[in-house]
């Protein structure tokens, strides 16, 4: 009895405490991060999502990971022992299912997957016939890989970057108060070398861009299939002298373009190029073009007389 009383006066000796080296807090990926307005987007952010032409401005967007999920980690390292960490769970999952098909698509895309995303879409494949290719190449992995999982967002979202890329303008271009840029698709290329490709038809559109005097030619072709005309080529200029288009005609001869016959719409820039680059092929004026000149020449030159009658 004595020795219980001894113990219990005795004083409380209090633990000494650990010295932290350091500490990490780990969310789960689904977590949410911010708080997400449920209602629609308002009138100043769909100003922002879409240009004057109404085209949109950014990549496709996939729905939100965020679930709300509160789990979370903690990862702490001692003074004691710096060599090892404790890891303390804090909150279970809430509001998904881990490694479930629908929780895997969120997590980030393997940086092979993105290089092979980009090595097909280089080649000129569109977005569906990369991502149906590349399904059937990743469909061996287990479903909890994220490479698994192609999705049309997926290849998409690395096609637009990969086209802003290309198509930006590089720091020399227009440092001149003159400019000329040709330029064609694949599929416009192959169509304008072959047969249907023999006979062409060129017109100019003025006014085309913010630069003076811009103009943009356009070539067009008969499909072979279609039957109706379909473009496969451009010059963009702000030279209206013949310079540009030569040095444009000769640029697709050099491809192996030889046309037989060319419409064009009664401009000496346009025939003197092709005379100079094709001189065996034959040139014609569109029908408007030529009544159009025809008019203007009458009114301006042709003066009726008027007959003195006499009683």
């Amino acid at each position: 009895m004595l020795e219980t009383q001894e113990s219990e006066n005795q004083p409380h000796r209090r633990q000494r405490k650990q010295t932290v080296v350091w500490t990490r807090y780990y969310r789960c990926h689904r977590a949410t991060i911010r708080e997400q307005n449920d209602n629609n987007n308002s009138e100043d952010e769909e100003e922002e999502l879409y240009d004057d032409d109404e085209i949109k401005t950014h990549p496709v967007q996939k729905k939100t990971k965020q679930a709300k999920c509160l789990a979370s980690l903690k990862v702490t390292c001692y003074m004691d022992d710096i060599n090892n960490v404790v890891i303390s769970y804090l909150h279970e999952h809430s509001g998904h299912t881990p490694r479930s098909i629908e929780d895997v698509q969120f997590l980030p895309k393997s940086d092979k997957l993105n290089e092979r995303i980009l090595e097909e879409l280089r080649k000129g494949y569109n977005v569906r016939s990369v991502r149906e290719y590349l399904q059937c190449e990743y469909d061996s992995l287990p479903i909890t890989n994220r490479d698994s999982y192609v999705n049309t967002v997926d290849v998409y979202n690395i096609f637009y970057k990969y086209r802003e890329e290309r198509c930006a303008k590089d720091t020399v271009d227009f440092a001149s108060d003159q400019f000329s840029f040709g330029f064609s698709a694949p599929w416009q290329k192959e169509l304008l070398l072959s047969t249907a490709g023999k006979f062409i038809s060129s017109d100019a559109t003025h006014d085309v861009s913010q630069y003076s005097d811009g103009v943009m030619y356009t070539m067009v072709i008969r499909h072979p299939i279609v039957g109706r005309g379909i473009p496969v080529a451009y010059l963009i200029t702000n030279n209206l002298s013949s310079t540009p288009l030569v040095g444009w005609f000769y640029s697709l001869a050099s491809l192996g373009l030889t046309p037989q016959r060319i419409t064009i719409d009664h401009d000496f820039a346009e025939d003197n190029a092709l005379t100079t680059v094709w001189p065996g092929c034959t040139t014609q004026h569109y029908v408007w073009h030529v009544q159009r000149a025809w008019m203007i020449n009458i009114k301006s030159k042709v003066v009726a007389s008027v007959g003195r009658t006499t009683g």
